[in-house]
């Protein structure tokens, strides 16, 4: 979203034929992290950002609980599809339940 990708939209998709994705993108600051896995009616969420960055993590809509860190999260945004958070570099854990689409 920015020069020298220092700002950045992660945005999981989570197809219901698909049980877990796990990726990396090794950008210059650093790599970035987007990693997702069903399991029981739930969606768990693992997401790292590189030092000096920040993101936009879009996640579909549903019940979510901040797994990590264990705080809020200011800057937290709702609508009828999706929750997005902005936040600042380091590792996040999110744990969405249903429903999803």
């Amino acid at each position: 979203e920015a020069v020298g990708f220092n700002k950045l939209v992660i945005r999981p998709q989570v197809p219901k034929d698909l049980q877990f994705v796990n990726t990396t993108y090794n950008s210059v600051n650093g790599p970035v992290v987007s990693n997702w896995r069903q399991e029981a009616g739930k969606v768990r969420f693992e997401i790292e950002v590189p030092p000096n960055c920040s993101a936009r993590i879009v996640l579909p809509n549903g019940i979510t609980q901040i797994i990590e860190p264990r705080k809020a999260i200011n800057g937290t945004e709702y609508s009828e599809r999706e929750t997005v958070f902005a936040v600042g570099a380091g590792r996040y854990v999110f744990l969405v339940q249903a429903p999803l689409p």
